[in-house]
């Protein structure tokens, strides 16, 4: 006989409606401080620190820190680039077309006209050289514009890249590099056109972002409307995102974040980006659930996902993400994890009887270290 139950995890993030708080923004460090003291977590060492092509030394004000983030991005602190001043995301949102201008007028980057499909403007491009200790690297970030919603569709595009370039990696862009700034769960950019309500703005076309993304109204989950947002100004943005990337440890790297305006040099875009939020360190982001069904428990702690059968039944777990698509299937007397989408990080740890004087019949233990990058996630067992 085959169970099957369904248990939805509580990720570990706070709620936009509490702790309502305006999003300030301050540029007093460099970018070398700003990568050394703000952005990096644990296993990765950076060096060679630029902005803008120039040494990572100098205030810009493209390049800065944020404060009271929770409210509209989940997370307190972290490191701001914008196309223009950072000073364009300070909350609320009074208009919906506010603009600071400054930036870095008439500098482009070409592997982000690639992603946009548009000449850039403005760029604000943050790069350096890494090494992790893990094979694996996580960036959480979100992206948040004043182009939103006016522009959707239109003939300017601000775009937002990661982009990695470093052993094993063999991608389309300058060094080779690969683009981890992506819709969740495939290869699409993040743009305007791409991660929106769906809805063209004003008199646009819906065919200037099908040219992009033939399935762009789907992502409509991944954004978020702050219009009359009392926390900050942008119109609107993603939802918070991870970027995820396969290196070998020990190896060095090269990481390049930028963000540009599209097609024009108006209505700045900016992204947010965790405090410690690029790191190689796996965590937990699941609280503890719970199980009605008496011979079948699920526990999460410390960072490992354990499924309790008892049953004596060929069981299923399945992992699916958000919006219904499965990260990970597997029966608990089976062997092998598939592999996986964005939702999660799963690693086998242990699969073994449990020790001879609690086992039942037919019992087992399956372990799995897990991280939880979409806002929820659902488990059927």
């Amino acid at each position: 006989m085959n169970v099957k139950r369904t248990l939805h995890l509580i990720p570990l993030v706070i709620s936009p409606y509490l702790l309502p708080a305006q999003l300030t923004v301050d540029n007093t460090m460099n970018p070398l401080e700003l990568v050394q003291n703000m952005l990096l977590g644990p296993g990765i060492t950076a060096s060679n620190v630029l902005f803008n092509s120039t040494s990572g030394t100098f205030v810009n004000e493209q390049a800065g820190s944020f404060n009271n983030g929770t409210s509209s991005l989940g997370w307190d602190q972290g490191v701001i680039l914008a196309s223009g001043s950072i000073a364009v995301a300070n909350g609320p949102n009074t208009s919906g077309s506010y603009t600071l201008g400054g930036g870095n007028f008439g500098a482009s980057d070409t592997d982000l006209e690639i992603l946009s499909g548009y000449s850039m403007n403005d760029v604000a491009r943050l790069e350096f050289d890494f090494i992790s200790t893990e094979d694996s690297v996580w960036l959480r970030f979100a992206f948040g514009s004043e182009e939103y919603p006016e522009y959707v569709c239109g003939i300017a595009n601000d775009a937002f890249g990661i982009f990695l370039s470093g052993p094993g990696i063999n991608g389309p862009f300058e060094n080779n590099a690969v683009n981890v700034a992506v819709v969740p769960g495939g290869t699409i950019p993040i743009t305007i056109n791409t991660v929106n309500s769906g809805i063209p703005g004003g008199l646009n076309i819906a065919s200037n972002c099908a040219q992009l993304d033939p399935n762009w109204e789907q992502n409509s989950a991944y954004y978020v409307d702050n219009t009359g947002s009392t926390e900050i100004q942008l119109d609107g943005q993603t939802v918070a995102m991870t970027a995820v990337a396969a290196v070998i440890s020990g190896s060095m790297y090269h990481l390049k974040l930028v963000i540009a305006d599209g097609g024009d040099t108006a209505f700045d875009s900016a992204v947010f980006i965790a405090a410690n939020g690029f790191t190689s360190d796996l965590f937990s982001a699941i609280n503890e659930p719970t199980s009605h069904d008496p011979q079948v428990r699920v526990d999460a702690l410390n960072g490992l996902l354990f499924f309790h059968d008892h049953t004596g039944s060929d069981a299923e777990v399945t992992i699916t993400d958000r919006i219904g698509r499965t990260v990970l299937r597997e029966r608990s007397q089976g062997h092998g994890v598939q592999t996986l989408e964005y939702c999660c990080l799963v690693h086998r740890h242990v699969h073994t009887p449990l020790d001879r004087t609690e086992r039942r019949s037919n019992e087992l233990e399956i372990r799995y270290r897990v991280k939880i990058i979409s806002p929820r996630t659902t488990l059927t067992y």
